[in-house]
C-alpha cells in the first residue's frame, strides 16, 4: 500500500492475502468458507495437531482468555458500538489458575488474551504472559490488537517474552501515524518483522446477528469453532464462542471449577457435536451467518 509517496509493506499472511483479492474472495465466502467438508478438514486438523504434540485429541487447539473486558474503540461493526463492554480485569490468581491447568494438561496450541476488550490496555499483560510461556514453553502465544498502544518498546518486550504473533488490524481509512512508527522501526529492524501481522478490517463477521456487514451472508451449515476454541471470560466464566458477546451460553467458571472438568461436561460436550452436525439448538447459532 502506498502513503504519501512513501510505500509500506503490508505483512499479512500470504493466506490472508490470497483471500483478499476480489475473485478469489468471492469464492471463498461464497463457497470455502461455509463448505461443511473444509470444515470438517479443518476439525479432523486439528485432532491430528494434538495427538503430534501430545495433548488429548479431542482437546481445544485455541483458548481465548480475556484479561480485559474493555476496547478503546468503538468500531461501528462491533457490538462494543452500542453496547460498550464493562467491568475489570480479570484476577491474576484465575489467569494464573487457568495457565496452571493448561500446564497439567499438556496444552500445546495457542494462548490469545483477548475476547472484545483490547488486550494492551491490561498493563499487566507483559506479566501474565511471561508466566504463561515458563509454565507452558511450546504453546504459541498470539495478541489480536488494534495496534493504538502498541509502541517500539512493548513490542520488543512482548517478543522478549516469547509471543509469537502480534495480530494488527487496521480499523481507519490510512495506516494510523502509530503504526507508521512501528513500520519505520521494522524496516530498521528487520528481525522483528516475522512477529508482526497487519491488516486491514476488510472481513467483517455479524457477530450471531448482532451487528450488520451491508453483504449478503449465508447462514452456517456446520460450526467446528466451538469444537477447537475455549473462550474463557473476565469473569472466569467458559462461554460458547467468540461471537457470544455478552456470555449468555456459560459452562462453568474456572475459578471454582477445573477447566477441563468443564470442557468435558456432558452438556457442553453436546452442543459441540451438535454444531458439528449442523443442528442447532441454540439462539446464537441458528442466528449466526458466515
Amino acid at each position: 500500500m502506498k502513503e504519501k509517496g512513501k510505500t509500506i509493506i503490508h505483512l499479512s499472511r500470504p493466506s490472508t492475502l490470497i483471500t483478499n483479492m476480489p475473485f478469489v474472495k468471492k469464492i471463498f465466502d461464497n463457497y470455502l468458507r461455509n463448505n461443511p467438508f473444509r470444515l470438517k478438514l479443518t476439525h479432523l486438523r486439528h485432532k491430528l495437531r494434538n495427538i503430534s504434540k501430545g495433548s488429548p485429541i479431542d482437546l481445544f487447539y485455541t483458548i481465548l482468555i480475556e484479561t480485559n473486558p474493555v476496547c478503546n474503540r468503538k468500531c461501528s461493526y462491533c457490538p462494543n458500538a452500542k453496547n460498550p463492554r464493562k467491568g475489570k480485569l480479570m484476577s491474576e490468581e484465575i489467569f494464573y489458575k487457568i495457565i496452571d491447568e493448561l500446564s497439567e494438561i499438556n496444552f500445546k496450541g495457542k494462548i490469545c488474551p483477548h475476547f472484545f476488550g483490547e488486550p494492551l490496555l491490561d498493563k499487566r499483560l507483559p506479566k501474565l504472559l511471561k508466566y504463561a510461556k515458563d509454565k507452558l514453553p511450546n504453546v504459541r502465544i498470539v495478541i489480536y490488537t488494534n495496534g493504538d498502544l502498541l509502541t517500539i518498546d512493548l513490542f520488543k518486550e512482548l517478543v522478549k517474552l516469547g509471543v509469537n504473533i502480534i495480530e494488527v488490524t487496521e480499523h481507519d481509512e490510512k495506516v494510523s501515524e502509530n503504526m507508521k512508527i512501528i513500520f519505520n522501526f521494522l524496516d530498521k529492524n528487520p528481525i522483528y518483522k516475522k512477529h508482526l501481522n497487519y491488516r486491514r478490517n476488510l472481513y467483517i463477521d455479524e457477530r450471531a446477528g448482532l451487528v450488520k456487514s451491508g453483504f449478503e451472508k449465508r447462514a452456517r451449515k456446520i460450526c467446528t469453532t466451538a469444537s477447537y476454541n475455549m473462550t474463557i471470560n473476565y469473569k472466569g466464566d467458559i462461554i460458547l464462542c467468540c461471537n457470544d458477546y455478552f456470555g449468555k451460553y456459560k459452562f462453568g467458571n474456572v475459578a471454582n471449577e477445573k477447566l477441563i472438568d468443564i470442557w468435558n461436561k456432558k452438556g457442553y460436550k453436546k452442543i459441540r457435536q451438535n454444531n458439528m452436525d449442523g443442528k442447532f439448538s441454540l439462539d446464537i447459532c441458528k442466528n449466526c451467518k458466515e
